[in-house]
């Protein structure tokens, strides 16, 4: 009688160890989903606030006129195309347009520290 009651001990223990390896495989796989989501998250609030803040100092210097000149940092790469009054800026799987009243110098991916400049009309970001 005895030994049943090992065995039945020594059963309920696998069961036991068993049920908390599936929990903890379940806690694992669901700790790794919310950090993917997190990361993700987080590459898109850095472009958008690199976007605005570009779109901003692009916006500036057009107001300001010929010869104006302002030094940003970007904590995103963008791409840039600017097309009949409107500027496409694209990165992080999204893309944001925003209205311009001076053109855009096509092919930029600025990254990092900048220098965002009217030349004659023209919006020019080059490296500082």
């Amino acid at each position: 009688m005895r030994r049943g009651r090992k065995g039945q001990v020594a059963l309920e223990y696998l069961v036991l160890s068993l049920v908390a390896l599936a929990l903890l495989a379940l806690s694992i796989t669901a700790l790794m989903n919310i950090r993917s989501y997190a990361a993700h998250s987080t590459n898109v609030f850095q472009f958008r606030s690199s976007a605005e803040e570009l779109a901003n100092a692009m916006a500036e210097t057009c107001a300001l006129g010929d010869g104006n000149g302002r030094t940003i940092h970007l904590s995103a790469p963008l791409a840039i195309e600017g097309q009949e009054g409107m500027v496409r800026f694209s990165g992080a799987g999204i893309t944001l347009v925003r209205k311009s009243a001076c053109g855009v110098q096509e092919g930029q991916q600025p990254e990092g520290d900048v220098y965002v400049e009217n030349e004659k009309g023209v919006i020019k970001i080059t490296a500082p």
